[in-house]
């Protein structure tokens, strides 16, 4: 049955599924690469792009803004040098002097007698009409206006640097349908604050900037506050009506991405869209209060990185092919090379060992060298089998004489162990009965030791008992002491008992007498025959008291009479078991000491048993050394002949092998 080789059994295999496989490994290290470094940078530089672009929203607002902030420091210069009826002449033709449309209204607002002295509230202030004229508005100098100096927009130009807007935040009211900033501005005479001015701008050129913008970059813009409120229309769903409401309130994804980006504080966030991942970039403008945002699909911004990795892929997978294709053409003209090579090799290999056939050779390349190599070493080959046959043949003389001798030898060892293995058993026979010997005195002076032994825990166990008799009889004597001062107290407390009976005797006549002076005495005396009614029933209850405690006592004095006279029983009995366990003792005595005689002679016999079974012993293992050697030396010699007719054949096998070749 024909089986089927492994790809990896030829050279031709190996090198192809190599090639591939390195080929597929560059191919994702260069994927990898793309997406890990070059991807995440032409990315950032979409962003920056896209940031870029947005930033213009920024510049035109700044530029629009910038066009306010001059035409206000126009009016905050000329304001000082004018009387108070020239400001009123001259503010219209100030604030309206470009005819900027973004420009809704302005005014002045001196600080409290700046303008007039004794007047706090002489503000000028014109806005736009539904027409696009000029009013004049009175109403932040009217008794129910707050002042307006205390207001957050004039603290703010108030502090503001010179010649600098400080731009409020958007606001709406019934004066403009559109959402409006105004820039507040201080103004100085003579080197001190006079007042603030204002330009009020509408907002809704944003709607505009933004418009224009998403169309260009296909992106959702919009314009916000830093608190989120919303100032410009977006596709990304606000509409006018949602001006200058919180992003907060909204629940599109759009949204919802700028209200954590502001409570982040971050100028990057990535978000799920409606379909797709949506890339948002703020930035703020400014000298400003707003903010710019952008979303776009973060697939855009990564659209250059897939395009130049399909270029590659375009550019490398027809350049790796190509290698492939002559990498495979030149391992498949190697592969025939080394079959031609395998071919000769087995025709020589083939030839009934033929050390006089050589391989072909037509050229100088590698498989050429190699063939010249082979013949090279077949001629050492050949050399070498020719000493080989040579150098067998003395060997094998050699083999058959070393046969010989070894044989004999067997012979020799034979006799000897078995004259060794008579006398080794014999001396055994005798360190036997030695052994028994000794083993018997062993047992014996065993037995009488632990005789000795347990007499002597006999001893002792009696002498122990005896003490535990004699501790008995201390204290038993001490207790018939102890019950003895008991039956002393007893008696004290009936005599005590008997003192507690007469005084409450006396104290029940007194009370009766008290009783009866008490009922002589009437009404007067009630309170006190209460009392002494009290007093004889305690004295009653006290003559039963004692009554009831005599009687107790009577009974503990007739216990302890009986306990003395147990105790004093056991006592005698203690005394009498002390005398008995004295007399024991004796008698272990004298059979310890006769059980130590006994040990004595048993252990001099177990010496002289023991030494004379050491010597024989000895004798024993001398002969038994002697056999061992003798035996080793037997198994020595049959292996020694084993050896010999095993290298006997195997000279005659290396003869057979060698004379194979034709030399």
């Amino acid at each position: 049955m024909k089986t089927t080789r492994s790809p990896f059994a030829t050279i031709q295999g190996r090198y192809s599924i190599g090639l591939i496989v390195f080929l597929l490994i560059a191919t994702i290290l260069t994927v990898f690469s793309i997406q890990t470094w070059i991807a995440p940078t032409l990315k950032k530089e979409g962003e920056e792009r896209l940031k870029l672009n947005l930033n213009e929203v920024g510049r035109d607002i700044t530029f629009a803004l910038r066009e306010v902030k001059a035409q206000q420091r126009a009016i905050t210069q000329l304001i000082p040098t004018l009387t108070s009826g020239q400001i009123d002449t001259q503010l219209p033709h100030l604030i309206d002097q470009y005819g900027n449309p973004l420009v809704f209204g302005g005014g002045i607002w001196p600080l409290p007698n700046k303008r007039l002295s004794g007047v706090d509230r002489a503000s000028t202030f014109y806005h736009r009409d539904n027409s696009g004229q000029l009013i004049e508005n009175t109403y932040w100098n009217s008794d129910e206006a707050p002042n307006y100096y205390t207001q957050p927009w004039h603290r703010a130009g108030q502090n503001a640097p010179k010649g600098e807007c400080v731009w409020a935040n958007a606001y709406k009211d019934g004066a403009s349908a559109q959402p409006r900033t105004n820039c507040a501005m201080g103004i100085y005479q003579k080197g001190n604050l006079y007042g603030v001015a204002t330009i009020d701008v509408t907002l809704g050129f944003f709607n505009q900037l933004v418009s224009e913008k998403q169309k260009a970059l296909d992106a959702n813009i919009a314009i916000v506050e830093s608190d989120g409120k919303i100032l410009s229309q977006s596709r990304g769903g606000f509409t006018r009506d949602d001006v200058l409401k919180s992003v907060s309130r909204f629940n599109t994804p759009f949204a919802k991405a700028i209200d954590t980006a502001l409570n982040q504080q971050t100028q990057r966030l990535t978000f799920q869209g409606q379909d797709q991942e949506q890339t948002l970039l703020l930035s703020p403008v400014s000298g400003t209060p707003w903010t710019l945002v952008v979303a776009k699909p973060t697939s855009s911004l990564t659209a250059l990185s897939d395009k130049i990795l399909t270029t590659l892929a375009w550019i490398q997978l027809p350049l790796i092919g190509l290698l492939l294709v002559v990498m495979l053409i030149a391992f498949k003209r190697l592969h025939g090379r080394f079959a031609t090579f395998k071919q000769n090799v087995d025709s020589l290999s083939s030839g009934d060992a033929d050390l006089t056939l050589r391989l072909p050779t037509k050229g100088d390349d590698e498989l050429d060298s190699i063939s010249h190599s082979v013949n090279e070493f077949i001629a050492y080959l050949q050399d070498l089998v020719q000493k080989v046959m040579s150098a067998n043949q003395t060997c094998s003389n050699y083999v058959e004489q070393i046969s010989h001798d070894a044989s004999q030898t067997l012979s020799t060892l034979d006799a000897h162990v078995r004259e060794t293995e008579g006398v080794a058993t014999a001396i055994n026979q005798l360190s036997a009965s030695a052994s028994d010997v000794a083993e018997n005195v062993n047992q014996s002076h065993d037995v009488t030791r632990q005789m000795q032994s347990e007499a002597q825990q006999a001893r002792e166990e009696t002498q122990a008992s005896t003490r535990s008799v004699l501790a008995l009889v201390d204290n038993v004597e001490t207790s018939e002491q102890k019950v003895a001062q008991m039956r002393d107290h007893t008696k004290a407390i009936e005599s005590i008992l008997g003192v507690i009976g007469d005084i409450a005797e006396q104290t029940n006549l007194l009370a009766l007498n008290a009783a009866i002076e008490a009922a002589r005495a009437g009404d007067q005396g009630r309170g006190f025959a209460v009392v002494a009614d009290e007093v004889r029933n305690l004295a009653s209850r006290t003559q039963q008291s004692t009554g009831e405690v005599d009687k107790m006592l009577a009974q503990v004095s007739d216990a302890v009479t009986q306990a003395s006279q147990s105790m004093q029983e056991t006592r005698e009995q203690c005394v009498s078991s002390s005398d008995r366990s004295q007399q024991v003792e004796q008698r272990i005595e004298t059979m310890t000491q006769s059980v130590t005689q006994v040990d004595e002679l048993s252990t001099q016999i177990a010496t002289a048993a023991t030494e004379q079974s050491q010597v024989t012993e000895d004798i024993s293992q001398t002969m038994t050394s002697i056999r061992d050697i003798v035996a080793k030396l037997h198994q020595h010699g049959q292996t020694t002949e084993q050896r010999a007719h095993d290298l006997q054949a195997a000279n005659t096998a290396l003869q057979q092998l060698v004379g194979q070749f034709k030399v």
